[in-house]
């Protein structure tokens, strides 16, 4: 269900049914089996896999050969960018296109492979103001929040999201993004994270936002102020009403925008880290919500996960973790990360 900008086909197709896990295709970009992840995550995996048990450090060059592996030539990337690529061809523009077999290649992976084909160190487009930064900084900012470390953390994230993106409209999102995640985790030391985003506690929630993004730019602040705005005022329940497709939460996407870039983007995912109950209600709303709802899903996951955890009450769903395609290696290789911490 990922990149569905038209509002109607998650109205009429989903309507009041879950849509996780949904049976049949809705992109009309591509197609992946359910339970497949998005470049998104596997932008995630890739620093996953290249992150060091020991000492914590980022090895930029680990995580560069960790990209080339997974979007290597005989990747499934590759051969689905190509059945893209004479899909896609300029004599064929104005036909009607079924969506690809196979992933979706970012452009800000593109980039990448060029640039480290070309021999440059700046392997991030200067023009990309999208996620792909900080979805392959995400478990760096993880673990910077849960460790004790000589690194910067400022710093140190710049570095990562630079790799992939290089605006600097995207490095200062990130850099937003990344403060909440870390101020979530390091709730976690002086009380549980979980009463750090009480459910159905918006100004508790809003307040552990507004003291992350102290740091940030007048932008980011004002774009926060314009998701408190658009959230509905109540006393009890779900602040959207108990129906997972609610008419005004889909307003606000709206509002903000559906498409991958930031600002909208990381609007779009506050407004499900503000008002979710729980891990599963943010991403079925997020779902919902429909245009790049898998870049969104990686940060909104990130720190309702870390405020309730796993199999717990609220928090990441068992059965999602199984049904999701390497959703163990992915729990296996965290938790041998952040063992003993």
């Amino acid at each position: 269900v990922h990149w569905v900008y038209d509002r109607s086909v998650i109205e009429t197709t989903i309507s009041s049914s879950n849509p996780e896990f949904w049976p049949t295709n809705l992109s009309p970009f591509y197609i992946i089996p359910t339970g497949g992840r998005s470049c998104y995550n596997d932008e995630a995996l890739s620093m996953l896999r290249s992150l060091p048990k020991s000492p914590l450090i980022f090895d930029k060059k680990a995580t560069r050969e960790s990209l080339l592996r997974m979007f290597a030539p005989d990747s499934e990337y590759a051969a689905a960018l190509a059945r893209r690529l004479k899909a896609y061809d300029s004599s064929q523009r104005t036909a009607k296109r079924e969506p690809i077999e196979g992933p979706w290649q970012q452009a800000a992976i593109g980039h990448f492979l060029k640039a480290v084909e070309a021999g440059e160190d700046q392997t991030g487009d200067i023009q990309n103001v999208e996620t792909d930064g900080f979805c392959l900084s995400l478990p760096l900012v993880a673990r910077l929040s849960a460790q004790e470390s000589d690194l910067d953390f400022d710093t140190t994230v710049a570095d990562a999201v630079r790799m992939l993106s290089a605006a600097e409209d995207a490095v200062q999102h990130s850099a937003a993004r990344a403060s909440i995640l870390r101020d979530v985790i390091r709730s976690d030391t002086t009380g549980s994270s979980a009463e750090a985003l009480p459910a159905v506690d918006v100004a508790k929630r809003a307040m552990l936002v507004q003291t992350a993004l102290t740091t940030s730019d007048e932008a980011i602040h004002n774009e926060f102020q314009s998701v408190l705005s658009r959230i509905p005022t109540t006393t009890a329940g779900s602040v959207w009403g108990e129906a997972l497709l609610s008419a005004a939460y889909l307003d606000a996407v709206e509002t903000f925008g559906k498409p991958c870039p930031d600002p909208g983007n990381f609007q779009s995912s506050l407004l499900a880290i503000l008002t979710a109950s729980s891990y599963s209600e943010a991403i079925q709303r997020n779902i919902l919500g429909g245009g790049c709802n898998c870049s969104r899903s990686n940060f909104i996951g990130a720190v309702l996960g870390a405020a309730y955890g796993i199999g717990e009450a609220n928090g990441v769903p068992l059965e999602w973790l199984d049904r999701t395609d390497q959703g163990l290696e992915t729990f296996d290789l965290a938790l041998g990360l952040f063992r003993g911490t």
